[in-house]
């Protein structure tokens, strides 16, 4: 993944977040607690920000990580909503994207994986904005 962003003249600026950063979005989990997410990638480009879970294909259909993808979706469309400071030009717009193994084209492992191949190898030559609107969250 962050091959491909390196690579990719759309985007102007991408990080792979850890634990030490205060995007947290919150979402109750399965039991009705109150839990803080933290997403995989942020990217930005010239006309979007995206967020962006990278999950294993045995994960991508638990509770937790709809729960997780929803109340993003949800903080994204929130965020999109709000108005940009004058003589700030920025991205307003806000978009959540998941990433399953057999999407990146990776052999297995979870997060940062490399292109191996699979659907990242499809999309070579073509603008990351064309990716991005693939894995689209439906």
């Amino acid at each position: 993944m962050s091959n491909l962003l390196e690579q990719s003249s759309e985007v102007l600026a991408y990080a792979k977040l850890d634990k030490r950063h205060a995007l947290l979005i919150p979402y109750r989990d399965e039991f009705g607690i109150l839990r803080e997410y933290e997403m995989d990638f942020i990217i930005k480009t010239h006309d979007k920000n995206y967020l962006v879970e990278t999950k294993s294909d045995k994960d991508l259909y638990e509770q937790t990580v709809l729960l997780k993808a929803k109340a993003a979706h949800s903080w994204c469309l929130s965020a999109s909503r709000v108005s940009s400071i004058e003589d700030i030009t920025k991205p307003s717009n806000w978009e959540y994207l998941v990433l399953s193994e057999a999407r990146r084209g990776c052999g297995g492992g979870s997060g940062d994986s490399g292109d191996s191949g699979g659907t990242f190898s499809t999309f070579r030559g073509n603008p990351l904005l064309t990716i991005l609107k693939y894995f689209k969250l439906k």
